[in-house]
């Protein structure tokens, strides 16, 4: 929670406008909630190595997936409408569903979307589902003021499905990678299952 917290304050001090603009409650609850699954996830992973150096090699292919995942969501894949709503759109969707960068990055990419220039307002507390709607014909989209409301037609998965995503995931790797410390009784190191925690 302090890492999240210190993220946004020091976005603010700097007054960036990712950061002045959208609610802080929304940028350091992803960031939390992001950090929290992530920890979990590598808890899971922790329980199959055996060396210490494994580890290190282990994370650096952990960077380079998740950085070569996130590179391909800012392109669009799965979160574009246009292969969302696909059959193969869908799988990739519960594949990145399943691993913290994904909707980290999708986040971060709805609310960089909303304060793009010096007129898009940012993303309330209150808009963190109803931003995000796929409307794609323009005569049945709802009209609203694009000075103090941000709002994307052309959206899936908004920041509330984000944050339950995240948290179902810190629970289940959490859940995952203890069970399986406990079928096993003692981690590879040999040392007792929540020494690291």
């Amino acid at each position: 929670l302090a890492t999240a917290l210190s993220i946004v304050m020091w976005g603010n001090i700097l007054r960036f406008r990712f950061f002045v603009r959208n609610d802080s409650g929304l940028l350091v609850l992803l960031f939390w909630l992001f950090l929290m699954a992530l920890s979990s996830f590598s808890y899971f992973l922790s329980v199959f190595l055996s060396k210490q150096q494994s580890a290190v090699y282990m994370g650096f292919v952990i960077f380079l997936v998740g950085w070569i995942m996130q590179t391909i969501a800012i392109f669009g894949l799965p979160y574009d409408p246009q292969y969302f709503y696909t059959r193969t759109g869908r799988a990739f969707f519960r594949i990145f569903s399943c691993l913290p960068w994904c909707p980290l990055i999708k986040g971060t990419l709805d609310l960089a979307a909303a304060t793009g220039s010096d007129k898009d307002p940012g993303i309330r507390w209150s808009q963190r589902s109803s931003y995000c709607q796929h409307i794609p014909d323009t005569a049945q989209q709802p009209a609203y003021d694009s000075t103090t409301t941000y709002v994307d037609y052309d959206c899936v998965y908004p920041l509330n499905q984000i944050y339950i995503n995240l948290v179902i995931q810190a629970v289940v790797w959490l859940a995952i990678a203890l069970y399986l410390v406990a079928c096993w009784g003692l981690t590879e190191l040999g040392r007792p299952p929540l020494s690291t925690v």
